[in-house]
């Protein structure tokens, strides 16, 4: 009889663990995936960042700091829609190191939009040999394989959004605009078809004052990480780490 009262007790206890362990693994400080934040998917948060960040030529963009002539000091709400609820961090461009810092003023009340390893492929690219969507997709998928762990904190706590491929967002065909003097020095567009991919996580409103937001972000292949075959992963591999300081405006 004690036997029997053991092996109910161990059961229900694993029972319980398994229940608390699962309402842990949950996290409020931001959407989830399958939410649609401010009547949006994660999907066309996506494209809006995508839409911004391409729309911001280099001499405004932090990642041609100190790399062109004529570089503006901007803020980095330069170009984004004010009434959106969303503000879009940069994504900081691997040629900026290994270890890079940035700082952000944040107006109260809005969530941030944090590219954390994500491309992008259009019409225009000279890989893209058969322009349909499906080809899009497949080749911007390709070149997100295998990304580093992102050991994501906010004021030094861990977030628990990983690399997983749940995680995972992909877009269909939309379309940007690429101004005079762009970041991928191509002609100017108006309206170029493209496809997005990656991880992107979107932070729930901060409370006003200083929060450090510390991420890994860049991919492996084969010479990285021998555990992935030779011949596949990023063909530029590389790791890097991002703090970033959010200053949220109490006004």
């Amino acid at each position: 009889m004690k036997l029997i009262y053991a092996i109910i007790f161990t059961l229900v206890f694993l029972m319980f663990f398994q229940i608390n362990f699962a309402k842990g693994s949950s996290d409020d400080r931001y959407f989830s995936l399958d939410s649609s934040p401010y009547g949006k998917s994660y999907q066309e948060w996506m494209e809006d960042w995508w839409k911004w960040y391409v729309s911001v030529d280099k001499l405004h963009s932090p990642n041609f700091e100190g790399l062109i002539d004529g570089h503006e000091q901007v803020e980095c709400s330069y170009n984004q829609n004010i009434s959106s609820p969303v503000f879009h961090l940069w994504f900081i461009n691997p040629d900026r190191g290994q270890i890079v810092e940035e700082s952000c003023n944040i107006p109260q009340g809005k969530a941030v939009a944090v590219p954390i390893d994500l491309g992008l492929m259009d019409y225009n690219d000279p890989k893209v040999d058969v322009k349909t969507e499906d080809n899009l997709a497949r080749i911007v998928k390709e070149s997100n394989i295998f990304p580093n762990e992102f050991d994501i904190t906010l004021d030094g706590t861990p977030l628990n959004f990983t690399n997983d491929e749940s995680n995972r967002v992909s877009t269909d065909l939309f379309n940007v605009t690429l101004p005079e003097n762009n970041i991928w020095y191509d002609t100017a567009v108006e309206s170029l078809s493209s496809v997005a991919d990656g991880w992107i996580l979107l932070l729930k409103p901060l409370t006003p004052g200083e929060h450090i937001l510390k991420y890994t972000g860049g991919y492996r292949d084969h010479r990285s990480d021998p555990g992935i075959p030779t011949g596949q992963g990023n063909k530029d591999p590389y790791i890097q780490e991002v703090t970033y300081r959010l200053l949220v405006n109490s006004t």
